[in-house]
């Protein structure tokens, strides 16, 4: 088996077929071919996946899909996996990963990093051909190498993807985690001036002086080009046609 500090080799196929239930046992050749020199146990693979509607499903089975042999797609539904066990929440699935021998499971990069005991994870083939573990340097290059060229803060953000950057030390799973808010916040029911004045005061906070936050709760930073762009589109957002504060 692997040691405390190691995880195994994945690629996005063979992550694909354990999640679809066609690799089964932890000595498939399969997973065996990508980590040569450490003998893999004969054990079922025990998947784990959360039970609830989740964006972190979303952007793994995205992840997933990118291989041919994801049949199912990519959703935020708890039915898009044919097996395993479900767990509620990131915090659900940790415990379950940390508590039950041999399972695989997903969940965010901060519980990954700060869970206790600790975790272990894979090290992911990545698009320039590079096992890469997750962290907050290998999944900020995930934001830095796809963020070049934004939409505007009231555009399409749609087809803003950062999976599977370009990079020797980027980490292929990644998203931006959203925030959707009204441009013009009057049309809120029950919004009134004040309230609107606090979120907008948050929004900036979380933005500015909150990116201070992030690392320290296992969060990237966002790049000051996103930055800019989000103070941009704060600053157009209203309460009956007047602007908000800062």
């Amino acid at each position: 088996m692997f040691p405390e500090s190691t995880g195994l080799n994945l690629t996005v196929t063979v992550a694909a077929e354990i999640f679809q239930g066609n690799i089964t046992k932890w000595n498939d050749p399969a997973i065996q071919g990508l980590n040569k020199g450490f003998t893999l146990p004969p054990n079922t693979i025990q998947v784990i996946h959360r039970s609830d509607g989740s964006g972190t499903t979303f952007v793994f089975t995205s992840w997933l899909a990118r291989s041919s042999v994801w049949k199912q797609g990519a959703s935020k539904s708890a039915s898009v996996f044919p097996i395993g066990t479900g767990a509620p929440g990131n915090e659900g699935v940790a415990s379950l990963i940390q508590t039950t021998q041999y399972t695989i499971g997903y969940v965010e990069l901060n519980y990954a990093l700060s869970a206790s005991p600790p975790m272990t994870y894979a090290a992911v083939f990545n698009h320039d051909g590079n096992y890469v573990l997750p962290s907050l340097a290998t999944t900020a290059y995930a934001v830095s190498n796809s963020t070049a060229v934004l939409p505007a803060g009231n555009g399409d953000w749609s087809k803003v993807n950062m999976l599977n950057a370009t990079g020797p030390q980027t980490y292929p799973i990644a998203s931006f985690t959203y925030i959707l808010v009204y441009q013009e916040l009057s049309h809120v029911p029950s919004m009134n001036q004040a309230t609107a004045e606090a979120l907008v005061s948050f929004l900036y906070f979380a933005v500015i002086n909150g990116q201070h936050l992030a690392s320290g709760l296992s969060y990237v930073p966002l790049p000051q080009s996103v930055v800019a762009l989000d103070i941009t589109t704060l600053s157009s957002i209203t309460f009956n046609g007047h602007s908000l504060p800062a």
